[in-house]
């Protein structure tokens, strides 16, 4: 080898050992490229988090029952109906087991197993279950879904029973997601009936004061009342088509209603107000003609504003959720209806 390249290359790797050991390092410059990496790294966790409660929000498409009173009253119901719970060990699993609800408190519940179900291995305590079961509603079944968790199980007169933990909430499983009920007008502590009304903008109108005269107002000069039924997500509304033409022509499908109603729930002596902006899914005119019923769906709910008694601030309504008190009420109205014998 020749000696002159030898010491070149040797010179040349003594100049990046120099140089590597004389560098040093701008701590500003590390201080900021910390600082993004540590933004990065906390946008892509904050990005995985919100993915995957998406992802779960997109696979719920039932409605969810939280409200801890309305849940004891359908396992009540559920328990004095003799109502079927068909308990799984594995959700993905087709096979269950058949019990019937002996005992409702509320840290827990009993379940009857089968009398073929001879004995529960001790392991089996603190295992989840997934439970579904049914109450009837005119000529359906609404059906109800919860997971809950193995206390411990008893035996009594030959029959083997479990005690699991009463559930948080609970699912509601049916063709419709929102369970309907039929009403009647003292159900309603008021009610009007607006037209919809936008600003110059496209923004839906924010004052109260601007709606203008009402289609319907309760306890005037109607005789009649309108509402035929209600949901937590929308309300089916009947006029009389010679009045409506009056007030503001018959309206079609994708036309709107800004909705005020207010309803009590006499078990709890609570009343209930809301503010609703909905937009007309369904028509149907009565061939005599003396009638016509829309179908609404909510899409809007109106808060007042804290600084003042007509100013309204417009939210969104979640078609997977519907409006939480609207629904707890429509439940314990349904309830009430099927002990009264009234459905």
């Amino acid at each position: 080898m020749d000696i002159g390249v030898t010491s070149t290359a040797r010179e040349f790797f003594r100049s990046i050992s120099r140089n590597f050991v004389s560098w040093t390092i701008n701590e500003t410059s590390l201080f900021i490229l910390s600082i993004l990496l540590f933004l990065i790294s906390l946008s892509l966790v904050i990005y995985l988090i919100l993915n995957k409660i998406a992802q779960k929000k997109a696979k719920t498409d039932f409605f969810t029952i939280s409200d801890p009173s309305t849940i004891m009253e359908i396992l009540n119901q559920a328990m004095i109906d003799r109502s079927s719970f068909q308990l799984f060990l594995n959700p993905e699993s087709a096979y269950s087991l058949k019990c019937s609800l002996e005992e409702v408190t509320s840290y827990d519940m009993v379940l009857e197993l089968p009398s073929y179900i001879r004995a529960i291995k001790p392991q089996m305590v603190g295992r989840k279950v997934y439970v579904i079961f049914g109450i009837p509603y005119k000529k359906q079944m609404i059906f109800y879904y919860f997971t809950s968790k193995i206390i411990s199980s008893f035996k009594k007169d030959d029959y083997l029973f479990l005690r699991i933990e009463i559930p948080n909430s609970l699912e509601l499983r049916q063709k419709r997601n929102f369970l309907r009920i039929e009403t009647r007008p003292e159900d309603f502590i008021d009610l009007i009936v607006w037209k919809e009304k936008f600003l110059p903008t496209g923004e839906l109108v924010k004052d109260l004061k601007n709606l203008g005269k009402p289609i319907y107002k309760k306890k005037t000069e109607h005789a009649f009342f309108p509402v035929l039924d209600i949901s937590a997500l929308g309300i089916r509304l009947k006029f009389d088509r010679v009045e409506l033409n009056k007030r503001v022509g018959e309206l079609n499908k994708g036309n709107g209603f800004i909705i005020f109603f207010k309803i009590k729930d006499e078990r709890r002596e609570k009343t209930y107000s809301f503010l609703v902006h909905g937009i007309i899914k369904n028509v149907y005119r009565d061939p005599v003609g003396k009638h016509i019923e829309y179908g609404i769906q909510f899409i809007e709910q109106g808060k007042v504003s804290e600084d003042s008694s007509s100013i309204i601030k417009w939210e969104k309504i979640d078609p997977k959720m519907g409006i939480r008190e609207l629904s707890d009420w429509v439940m314990q109205k349904h309830l009430y209806y099927y002990r009264k014998g009234i459905i």
